[in-house]
């Protein structure tokens, strides 16, 4: 018998039963880390999932910014500086891989300090899909239907870490 770890975000977390097409129950959210002082920028083109992300991350403590296109997180970027962006990858018109191109070019031609963390959030699950998410400069890459706690986990794993990374930078 072969057993192979977890990945540290999803060990322990169980199977729950999947109820809506993008988040599971918000009771199970029980499980999931508060999340307060974090804000995180959602984007997505469907309007009912942006409201369930904002409602769940609104729960555990974050302060949320939904934004329904590429254009508008672009433009949103100008004038906020969020801690986390979620963003959904299948939108028409430009897409979520067209949206971390943008960021990460203008992160480079600025020569910024601070690395955005950038989760993709898509049914798009296998190995294929997971080796261009990453190789495109996303951060994380979680699956809908999304589980609360390992969304949660993620967002506060990334953000805990570009925290440490500015603290270091700033006393080094």
């Amino acid at each position: 018998m072969i057993r192979l770890p977890l990945p540290a975000t999803t060990t322990g977390l169980g199977n729950p039963v999947r109820r809506h097409p993008t988040v599971t129950p918000v009771a199970q959210s029980s499980r999931a880390p508060r999340l307060e002082n974090i804000f995180v920028l959602v984007v997505d083109d469907d309007s009912k999932t942006r409201d369930v992300l904002s409602s769940l991350l609104t729960s555990l403590g974050a302060q949320v910014k939904t934004l329904e296109s590429v254009e508008s997180a672009i433009t949103a970027l100008s004038d906020a500086d969020p801690d986390i962006l979620i963003s959904d990858l299948g939108m028409p018109g430009r897409d979520g891989y067209s949206l971390i191109k943008e960021i990460r070019a203008r992160e480079k031609a600025t020569g910024a300090s601070q690395h955005l963390p950038v989760v993709a959030l898509t049914a798009y699950g296998r190995v294929e899909d997971k080796v261009e998410i990453f190789s495109s400069g996303f951060d994380s890459h979680v699956v809908k239907p999304v589980d609360p706690a390992e969304l949660a986990a993620v967002i506060k794993r990334l953000v805990e870490c570009r925290r440490s990374n500015d603290d270091k930078q700033g006393t080094g």
